[in-house]
């Protein structure tokens, strides 16, 4: 989109164009995504994210559900690791969903 549709242009003399574009093509072929079931496909057996495909074949809402958490899936997701996300749903197996979430609002820095 940037050298397509003339977004560079937009960009230049406002940020470092080059290491915004190599920052993009980070992300973009990262494994992090935009949250466990915000964009799950229409048929999970196809969605790219073996962890999503995971917990919805087992109908969890979330991993923290699972006897089996956290497994190895998990452990090894660099996304899951840069997020805390096992410690995360830790936190909510322990305490509850809404007392997590309440905790978020207050302290979002956590």
């Amino acid at each position: 989109m940037l050298k397509e549709y003339g977004f560079r242009r937009l960009l230049e003399g406002k940020v470092d164009v080059e290491n915004f574009e190599k920052g993009l093509q980070i992300i973009a072929n990262s494994s992090i995504d935009s949250g466990c079931k915000a964009d799950i496909a229409e048929k999970p057996e196809d969605d790219r994210c073996k962890i999503r495909q995971c917990c919805f074949r087992k109908g969890f809402e979330l991993c923290s559900e699972c006897p089996s958490f956290p497994c190895d899936l998990l452990k090894k997701n660099p996304g899951v690791i840069k997020f805390h996300c096992i410690e995360n749903l830790m936190e909510i197996k322990e305490k509850g969903i809404e007392c997590w979430i309440d905790k978020q609002w207050k302290n979002p820095a956590n």
